[in-house]
């Protein structure tokens, strides 16, 4: 339904976004760092994990559909809580 909140779509950014952070510090913490195991081991296996394209299609959406205040909400709970999620991931990495 193109009026109600994409939560699949959250939920998959919001946990690659958690695995990105604990993936992220492992790294740096295990390995020399390595600017091409990183790329490789967090931002290509999770980039294709995430859904940033299905993001963008579904707030237009949302838009197209008059929904500009569940669009606006898709947004920010995105950006957010996908950034509190990396920071919560890099912290429970530490406490591996």
């Amino acid at each position: 339904n193109a009026t109600s909140f994409p939560w699949a779509t959250f939920f998959v950014n919001v946990t690659g976004c958690l695995l990105i952070g604990i993936i992220g510090a492992l790294i740096e913490r295990s390995v020399p760092y390595h600017r091409h195991l990183y790329l490789v081991g967090s931002v290509g296996f999770l980039g294709a994990f995430t859904t940033f394209s299905a993001f963008g299609l579904e707030t237009i959406s949302l838009l197209r559909n008059q929904q500009s205040l569940l669009a606006l909400m898709n947004v920010g709970a995105n950006l957010v809580l996908g950034f509190v999620a990396v920071v919560v991931g890099r912290f429970l990495a530490t406490q591996l």
